[in-house]
Parts: C-alpha cells; structure tokens; sequence
C-alpha cells in the first residue's frame, strides 16, 4: 500500500488559454514502486467531479493543458507505478483561474423628455475593476470624447455582474450622440464598446440586458451586493490567494509501506 502527496498546492492566474503544468518526481531506489507513468485530472466544479486530463511519461516533466473557456480548474496529479498502484493526495495539487476573455457590456442611450440624455448600461466577466469604469460622449458637434462622473453598482459577484445608469446634459440642439464604455477584468483585459442614441426610449431594463449578457437576471428588488472596493486587484483575487502563472514546478513527494 501506497501514499502520495504533493507538497505544494499552488494558485495561479493566467490570461493564457494553454498553459503547462510542470512537476517533479523524487528518484525512488524501490523498481516496484518506482513511476511507471503520471496521470493528470481536472476539476471544474471546485472538486467535486474530476475528468481525466491527460497522462505523460515520469520524464515529460509537465502537462500541456488547454482551457476550453475561462473559469477556475483545479488540477491533481497521480503517480502509477510497475504494479498499476496510484497514488495521490486528496485534494488538488493547482488551482487556475483562467481569465483570457475581456468584459462584455451591453447598453441602450436616449433623449429623454426633457432633453437629457440617458444612458442605462450593464457589464459581466469573471472579476470586474469597477474602478476602471469609464463612460464618455462624444455628440456631432465635439471634437474629442467628454467623460461621465459614472459609477458602476457591482450587483452580483459570482458572476461579477455590474448595473448602472447616467443621466446628464448635453445641449439643447443635440440630435446625434455616440457613448462609449470602457472596462477592466482583474487580468488587465479591457473591453470597449460604443452605443448610438437612439430616437426614443427603448424601455429596457436591468433584465433585459442581463439577458443579452447571457447572466441571470437580477432578483426583483435586489440590493447591491457590494461596493466599488471589493472588486479592486486586491479583492476577490486576493481571496483566493491567486498569483501569476509561472514555470515552477509542483514538487511530489510519496512513500511507499
């Protein structure tokens, strides 16, 4: 009977989609127990159900792994020695957080009654720095973008989702307007997008550009969830102790009784 156990379990972020996994296998004087081949197993749900992930020679030294959308994977590797044994921790050896895709915002501007100009928007991703948030206009007659005092509502943290609305003034005689919206993930990816006025009020709402986000709709009355601050770098990623990916190895270590 065997037992095997990594001395590190890592968490790591990455803004790459394929990444290695590296690791290192102790010599072991004993033929029998000595590694045959390693065995890679992957988690998406934090754990609960494990999928195999691919299998290497002890000599590979890594795992190349392909992230098929972004999110958290945790990573276990098992070590199978001459008699078919497999040995491995319990819980995972890495944990990566995959964050390779930019925010996606959706938004609706109009004139409302009185001249103002509206402008109801909504963003999505993974993480989100609501302190990068900008909002800017830029009407026929401006030569360059004019920035909005915006401030973003996170909603919803799990996925990040944030809501928020400006009403400002921009002119009596203003019959065209072009807003654009900027934001940032945690990983520094940065999306930006620009939405038309349109002639009338569209009468969308929060749902409704939730659903073109493809997140859930808010519940009915819901409050916000947090402010501004917890979404910072040193938020959530912080939370879960997350670093950048880097090429240093996962050291095994097992025994054999």
């Amino acid at each position: 009977q065997g037992d095997w156990s990594s001395d590190v379990c890592s968490s790591d972020l990455t803004k790459q989609t394929v990444f290695a996994i590296p690791f290192q296998l102790p010599e072991n004087r004993d033929a029998d127990a000595a590694a045959r081949r390693v065995v890679l197993g992957v988690s998406t749900d934090l754990g609960v159900t494990w999928q195999p992930a691919g299998e290497v020679a002890p000599s590979a030294g890594s795992f190349s792994f392909r992230a098929p959308k972004d999110g958290e994977y945790w990573f276990r590797i098992r070590v199978v020695d001459a008699k078919g044994r497999s040995r491995g921790g319990a819980g995972p050896d890495m944990r990566v957080l995959v964050d390779a895709a930019g925010p996606r915002i959706a938004a609706r501007v109009w004139k409302g009654a009185d001249g103002e100009i509206i402008c109801r928007y909504a963003a999505t991703d993974d993480s989100l720095r609501l302190d990068s948030l900008k909002v800017e206009y830029r009407a026929a007659v401006d030569s360059g973008w004019k920035p909005i005092a915006a401030e973003g509502i996170l909603s919803r943290e799990v996925p990040a989702h944030m809501v928020g609305e400006d009403i400002w003034w921009a002119g009596e005689k203003v019959e065209s307007l072009v807003v654009r919206i900027s934001i940032a993930d945690s990983s520094g990816n940065q999306a930006v997008r620009q939405f038309t006025m349109e002639a009338s009020d569209p009468k969308i709402d929060q749902a409704a550009l939730a659903s073109e986000l493809g997140v859930p709709p808010l519940p009915s009355g819901a409050p916000p969830v947090t402010a501004l601050s917890s979404m910072t770098p040193d938020g959530p990623m912080t939370d879960r102790k997350s670093t950048r990916l880097n090429s240093s190895h996962l050291v095994i270590s097992y025994a054999v009784f």
